[in-house]
């Protein structure tokens, strides 16, 4: 069943590469390069969310990379609503 999800997300990313790459003209070379990184970006993290469902995702990361700053902001806010 794994395999065929795997094989279904390779279809659709083909398939939107190729329909898009059409688009883009010979000149637009930075434009593929982005295109098809990101196809492959998006293939990898789709295959890793079909084996391994507990995954963290974005949120989570900008979760714990802004946690500290708002600890500090609540801190800061906190003590400043108790002064008179």
């Amino acid at each position: 069943m794994e395999f065929a999800t795997i094989l279904g997300i390779a279809v659709v990313l083909v398939t939107i590469a190729v329909f898009e790459g059409r688009q883009l003209r010979a000149h637009q070379r930075r434009e593929r390069y982005a295109m098809i990184t990101l196809c492959i970006l998006g293939g990898i993290l789709a295959a890793m969310l079909v084996y391994n469902l507990e995954m963290p995702g974005p949120t989570q990361f900008i979760e714990t990379v802004y946690r500290p700053l708002s600890e500090a902001f609540e801190q800061w806010a906190e003590e400043r609503s108790l002064q008179p």
